[in-house]
């Protein structure tokens, strides 16, 4: 089941979204349910399905605005990825951050729409990486900002629930992450390429949102095909 949230408190935009997923999913027959939010803070709250993509006004009657709660559910579990819906289009470089899609105006049209849900499901609908069998051993991708490895152990470490430890070498963990946006940058380490801001000659730094490191070193083998894979990256 996919759970798509809507965040409007405004009943009649809350509708026309509406419209326009299910425009979406009657060409994509995926099972797939609606949670309504008319405020801020019943997101903040909000701790049931995990919701596949948010679709989030920005300027509503609240003591937050949208972009101050996307800053709150970096870290959050339950939103895994977030679509603007608002004119209030000066917002829109405030809007980016691993979990944004995408920015779409008032009244949202499926035009800019379907590509966007697209992209969030296909992501969000792959199935987990399998880095042991235990209930947390099982990670998405999107959900990892970095891996460092200690001798034979790796840390994964995520937006939603910490850092985990697991008996595995880095090498393994590259060769099961390969084809993901998960990429080896040094002899030690891995980064998702969602979290990078920037690429310099001696290290990467991590995108403003993540608060547990700001910066991870970038091995001298490693560079350019790391540079390579983040520009394609950038692309696509």
């Amino acid at each position: 089941m996919i759970y798509i949230g809507i965040c409007d408190d405004e009943l009649i935009h809350q509708s026309k979204n509406q419209a326009c997923c299910e425009h979406f999913f009657s060409t994509n027959k995926l099972d797939h349910t609606y949670i309504f939010f008319h405020s801020i803070n019943d997101v903040v709250s909000y701790c049931s399905h995990h919701i596949s993509v948010l679709l989030l006004d920005i300027e509503m009657n609240d003591s937050i605005n949208g972009v101050q709660l996307m800053r709150r559910l970096q870290h959050n579990q339950f939103i895994r990825s977030i679509i603007f819906v608002s004119n209030h289009t000066h917002y829109i470089y405030d809007s980016f951050s691993p979990k944004t899609i995408g920015f779409c105006p008032k009244p949202l049209e499926t035009e800019r729409l379907f590509p966007l849900l697209e992209s969030a499901l296909r992501n969000h609908c792959s199935e987990p990486i399998v880095f042991d069998n235990t209930p947390k051993g099982y990670i998405y991708t999107d959900d990892i900002i970095y891996i460092y490895s200690t001798g034979h152990y790796i840390n994964v470490v995520t937006y939603s629930s910490g850092t985990h430890l697991f008996v595995m070498d880095i090498k393994n963990a590259e060769i099961i992450l390969q084809n993901t946006n998960i990429i080896r940058i040094h002899r030690s380490y891995m980064i998702n390429m969602a979290c990078i801001k920037d690429i310099n000659y001696t290290d990467i730094t991590l995108s403003a949102d993540i608060i547990e490191i700001r910066h991870l070193p970038i091995g001298r083998s490693y560079r350019q095909k790391v540079k390579s894979l983040y520009t394609k990256y950038l692309l696509n």
